[in-house]
Order: structure tokens, then C-alpha cells, then sequence
């Protein structure tokens, strides 16, 4: 895997938006990604993303994941904090761990799913 590709979108019913990764996230394309996520949720007022890094890694290292999660100045709504985002992840895939966890931390509501309709159920409330 190199780089990073990725594709933000609104899921086709509207309920959520949809963030494919594929490659390797490092701390420029983790900020990219989050940036256009960010600007689609303010434009849609849709506050529940689905972030689908199964042919994705983290290749961030441990005091980058820490840099990546700090608190920062960003010009976003704040109800964004409260939001659902859901990281679906492969079954042996633990590189997202920290990052999701620090999130937690902030206050942030993630949950990191290994089962795609379980994942998609969260967003929609069927899950």
C-alpha cells in the first residue's frame, strides 16, 4: 500500500456520510480526508459518518497519532462533537485503535465496527 486515495460522500439515503479510505493514512492525508469530511457535514447539516478503512492502514506513528488527535483551531460546528462516526475497520486491522480511542477521550463519539451492516446499522438506528 502507498499513499493514500479516499472519496467523502453522503450516503445514497442521505443518513450519513460515507468516507472510503485506501492505502496508508499519514498525518498530511489524515488531515486532508478529515478536512473535505468536515466541509460536507457543514454543507449537508449531516453529523453521522461512516469512515470505511478496511483496505486502509494507519501508518502514523504514535507521537503522530497523538498530534493528529490534539485540540486545534478549526472552524467547523460544534455540534460535529456529538455526531456519530463509525470506523469500519478489517477484523485484524488494530492501527486505528489509538487514534479512536484519544477521540473518545475528547469526547468524541466513534465506535470502531468490524462488521459492515452492524456499522451501517449504528448510523441509520437500525443497530
Amino acid at each position: 500500500m502507498h499513499g493514500l486515495r479516499y472519496d467523502v460522500r453522503l450516503s445514497d439515503d442521505g443518513l450519513y456520510i460515507i468516507v472510503e479510505l485506501e492505502g496508508v493514512i499519514n498525518h498530511a492525508s489524515a488531515r486532508r480526508f478529515t478536512a473535505d469530511m468536515a466541509k460536507l457535514m457543514v454543507k449537508t447539516s449531516t453529523y453521522r459518518v461512516l469512515v470505511d478503512a478496511r483496505r486502509a492502514r494507519n501508518g502514523l506513528s504514535v507521537r503522530d497519532k497523538v498530534l493528529f488527535v490534539r485540540p486545534r483551531r478549526m472552524a467547523v460546528n460544534p455540534s460535529m462533537k456529538i455526531s456519530l462516526r463509525v470506523l469500519l475497520v478489517d477484523e485484524a486491522d488494530r492501527s486505528h485503535d489509538l487514534v479512536a480511542e484519544a477521540l473518545r477521550i475528547k469526547g468524541h463519539n466513534v465506535v470502531i465496527s468490524r462488521d459492515e451492516i452492524h456499522a451501517i446499522g449504528l448510523l441509520t438506528g437500525d443497530g
